[in-house]
């Protein structure tokens, strides 16, 4: 996992960190002979591609990290999710929009998913004004313009924003589409989007829980809601692609009446390649975690031995694919023999405001990191801050993490705020197994490597 991040009052910096080691050390980014650095963040020319380039493919942007009380050095809770070309928020708390100025590397136009893990303020109090910046960034006549914006949530998400909406009568360029999440079975009616306020181009739909879904998730085509690509196949998957079929929960049974709402898992199918699974947490108010499973993906093709072999042009990527060939002089080349083994995909789990996750274990197994909360809001005088960690920890060794992100830090200022957090992180690492602990900060940047594995016995350098 590689690591960058700074704080608004002073330069960035970029580290690297392995899985498992303590030791963080600089990567020595120093400004190139005769590079310049930007006017507002001092970041070097180095730097900013590093950011921007997202050669992992997987990075997370942490907008803001603290809980109930924000200040100059610490906004609301939100962290940007770059996948790819697609950028994915997961909460949206107050000052959000100014935080995403501050990223070169996130446009807002980019932004096509909205993930809330609770109702309070501190997670979505930032909506209102997001809404209005998205629409913004959205430019007409370009096919983005009416991509719909798809956001995901408890019950009363969908009359939260209707009444923003209507009180400040805004309305936007993009349709917005509110998914939220329901306890129980839902009509087919529900399940279809209903319009909510025309003139703001906001629809809503329910969700019921994959055990009690017929279908056993749901597809979340962001194109799937648009009428110009009605009736066209769509998420149909590119062999070309490195990508396997994602494992997809077995369809549910509506009737049933013996789940338990704490049991309940929502899975949304978000394209071939990722899939969000959503479980109600432990909390004294509706708190959800989410859990993102990337799609494994074929092994390494040894190209150099393949062409020994006698394989040429498209042969490679039947080879790719997992297709044995045959080449002009009849020889056999399998392809077990030339690509190595599937490389796992990864996942990263955001557990929100929860007490002890330790329970939902199976749900965040093999997780590559985990972002969890130590906010004691609503919790005021049961546990504290140190308890929280302790539970994150347990919760990371138990999924066998290989990293633990702690964020939502309690407010302190100064050497205060330094000495909370390594407290924090001594407390978590006493519990977190193998994972390697990290408190959060405004604007840390973390990449996900990929996943690798051993090459089978007498292949090459897959």
């Amino acid at each position: 996992m590689s690591v960058a991040g700074g704080r608004p009052d002073v330069q960035w910096r970029c580290r690297a960190a392995l899985a498992g080691d303590l030791d963080v050390d600089a990567l020595g980014l120093a400004p190139a002979a005769g590079s310049s650095e930007s006017d507002d963040d001092g970041m070097s020319e180095t730097e900013l591609e590093l950011l921007i380039s997202n050669n992992t493919g997987m990075q997370l942007s942490f907008l803001g990290t603290c809980a109930v009380e924000y200040g100059k050095i610490r906004s609301s809770n939100s962290v940007a999710l770059r996948l790819g070309k697609s950028i994915w928020l997961l909460d949206c708390g107050e000052d959000t929009q100014r935080q995403l100025m501050r990223q070169p590397h996130i446009r807002h136009g980019k932004i096509d998913r909205i993930f809330i893990t609770s109702l309070d303020g501190e997670n979505i109090l930032g909506l209102p004004g997001m809404l209005c910046s998205l629409s913004s960034a959205r430019v007409k006549g370009q096919e983005i313009a009416d991509m719909p914006l798809h956001l995901y949530g408890p019950p009363g998400l969908a009359e939260y924003i209707r009444a923003m909406l209507q009180v400040s009568d805004t309305y936007l360029e993009m349709p917005v589409l509110v998914h939220e999440l329901m306890p129980h079975a839902v009509r087919e009616r529900d399940a279809e989007p209903y319009c909510l306020n025309p003139r703001a181009r906001l629809w809503a739909l329910q969700l019921a829980p994959d055990e009690l879904n017929p279908v056993g998730y749901y597809d979340g085509d962001l194109r799937a809601f648009l009428n110009r690509h009605k009736g066209r196949k769509r998420n149909m998957r590119d062999l070309r692609s490195s990508y396997r079929e994602l494992m997809l929960p077995p369809p549910g049974d509506a009737s049933r009446t013996d789940v338990a709402v704490e049991d309940m898992t929502w899975t949304i199918k978000c394209g071939n390649e990722y899939a969000m699974s959503i479980r109600r947490l432990p909390h004294v108010r509706p708190s959800f975690g989410l859990a993102l499973q990337e799609a494994d993906s074929s092994g390494r093709l040894d190209a150099a031995s393949a062409a020994s072999l006698g394989v040429e042009g498209r042969q490679f990527s039947a080879l790719k694919e997992g297709r044995d060939v045959t080449t002009r002089d009849g020889r056999v080349v399998k392809a077990a023999d030339v690509v190595g083994p599937d490389r796992p995909g990864r996942k990263i789990v955001v557990l929100g405001d929860t007490t002890d996750a330790t329970p939902l274990a199976s749900w965040g197994a093999d997780a590559d990191l985990v972002v969890a909360g130590v906010s004691t809001s609503g919790l005021e005088g049961r546990v504290t801050a140190e308890r929280l960690a302790c539970c994150a920890g347990r919760f990371a060794a138990a999924v066998d993490a290989e990293n633990l992100v702690l964020t939502r830090c309690p407010p302190a200022v100064g050497d205060a705020a330094e000495d909370a957090k390594e407290a924090l992180i001594r407390q978590a690492a006493k519990t977190a197994g193998k994972a390697w602990v990290l408190a959060a900060e405004d604007l840390l940047l973390i990449s996900v490597q990929r996943r690798e594995v051993a090459n089978a016995p007498g292949l090459g350098d897959c």
